[in-house]
C-alpha cells in the first residue's frame, strides 16, 4: 500500500483564528457604538460562519491509497473517491498552466473518467508523482500503461507512507477578499448610522482589501507563465 497524507498547515489555521478573533472585535465594537440594523448584523455574522466552517475543512486529514485493489481518497473520515484497477482502462498525467500544476486522469474501461487528482494547494506534485507510479506498477497486472509528459518511469516500491506538503497558496486573494468584505459591511453599517469615522474606516478597510486583491491576481499573473517541471 501506498499512501500520500496532506494536513494543512498550521500557519494557515492560526490565520484563520486570528482573523475571527479581529472579526469578532470588530462584530462587538460595531454592535456597542453603531447599533446596527438587523440585516447588517446578519451581514457582518456571515463571514465569522464563512471563516468557521474553513478552519473545520483544514483541520481535517487528506489522504490518497493505492494497494492491489484500487485507489481511493478520503477526506476526513469519509471516502470521497474510489476506483478500483479492474474498471481502469487508460492512467494519463497532463500538464497544467503553472509550474506547480498536474492532474492524473484516471479513465474506466467504458472510456468515463472515474478520478482525476489534481496537484495544487493540497497536493504537491511530486505527491501526485507517487501516486502515479504506484498506480502503474498495480496495472501492470491488468495490462494498463500510464503515461505522463514528465518523463516519470512507470517504477515505484509498493510499500510506504509519503506526507505531501501544500502548494504555497496565494494566500494574499484570501486576505483581499476579507478585508473587502469586512470594509464594505462596516461602510453600510456606518452609514446607516451616520458615523463618519466608522464611514472613513470602512472605506480604508475596502480599498486595502481591493489593493491586495490586485497584488495576488499580478503575482498569479506572473507565476503562471512558469513552465511545468520536467523529470522530477
Amino acid at each position: 500500500m501506498v499512501r500520500v497524507v496532506y494536513r494543512s498547515p498550521s500557519y494557515a489555521r492560526v490565520g484563520i483564528l486570528i482573523l475571527m478573533l479581529f472579526w469578532a472585535v470588530l462584530f462587538g465594537y460595531l454592535q456597542a457604538y453603531t447599533n446596527p440594523p438587523l440585516l447588517a448584523t446578519i451581514l457582518l455574522l456571515l463571514p465569522f460562519l464563512a471563516l468557521a466552517w474553513t478552519l473545520s475543512l483544514i483541520s481535517r486529514e487528506t489522504v490518497w491509497e493505492t494497494d492491489d485493489s484500487g485507489i481511493r481518497k478520503t477526506f476526513g473520515r469519509k471516502t470521497t473517491a474510489s476506483t478500483a484497477w479492474k474498471d481502469v482502462g487508460e492512467l494519463f498525467v497532463k500538464a497544467g498552466p503553472r509550474a506547480t500544476n498536474a492532474s492524473m486522469l484516471v479513465v474506466g474501461r467504458d472510456g468515463s473518467r472515474k478520478m482525476e487528482i489534481v496537484a495544487g494547494a493540497g497536493l504537491d506534485l511530486p505527491g501526485l508523482r507517487i501516486l502515479y507510479q504506484s498506480a502503474c506498477a498495480y496495472l501492470r497486472v491488468h495490462r494498463v500503461e500510464g503515461k505522463n509528459p514528465f518523463g516519470w518511469p512507470n517504477t515505484l516500491p509498493l510499500a510506504g507512507t509519503v506526507e505531501t506538503r501544500s502548494v504555497k497558496p496565494n494566500w494574499l486573494a484570501h486576505v483581499g477578499v476579507a478585508l473587502s468584505t469586512s470594509g464594505i459591511t462596516t461602510l453600510l453599517g456606518a452609514m446607516q448610522r451616520g458615523s463618519a469615522v466608522t464611514s472613513w474606516l470602512g472605506a480604508a478597510i475596502t480599498l486595502a482589501g481591493i489593493a491586495t486583491m490586485v497584488e495576488a491576481f499580478l503575482r498569479s499573473k506572473r507565476s503562471s507563465h512558469a513552465k511545468p517541471p520536467v523529470g522530477l
